[in-house]
């Protein structure tokens, strides 16, 4: 999907590409891109994207990335969960602004000291 000002088109190898004025059509109902008056916008569009993106090794590309995410995900996944906010080490309870904590006294745990009032 490429949009240029007034003008979105969604271009793809497997269907033919859709163009839309959205200040004239907001709701993306009417397809202009087999309409002479927007030819050009469509040429000029299409020859954007040509230039930004190889759209023949794109889905490719996208599978290979979506493999990684998938991998990472199941990674990610393994072993027991702890939620920082409920449990943490002895040394981290400094660190942390928990439910509850009144703000003065967090900063007075914090990393500098204050003199006494």
């Amino acid at each position: 999907m490429l949009r240029r000002g007034p003008w979105k088109l969604v271009t793809s190898r497997a269907y033919p590409p859709q163009l839309f004025n959205l200040a004239q059509d907001p709701q993306e109902l009417c397809n202009l891109a087999d309409s002479e008056r927007a030819a050009g916008t469509l040429a000029e569009l299409e020859a954007a994207v040509d230039a930004a993106y190889d759209l023949d090794r794109l889905p490719g590309r996208v599978v290979a990335d979506q493999k990684r995410r998938r991998l990472v995900e199941r990674a990610l996944c393994q072993g027991r969960r702890q939620a920082w906010h409920t449990s943490t080490l002895a040394h981290q309870e400094r660190w942390f602004v928990r439910r509850g904590d009144a703000f003065p006294q967090v900063e007075r745990r914090g990393y500098l000291t204050y003199p006494s009032s």
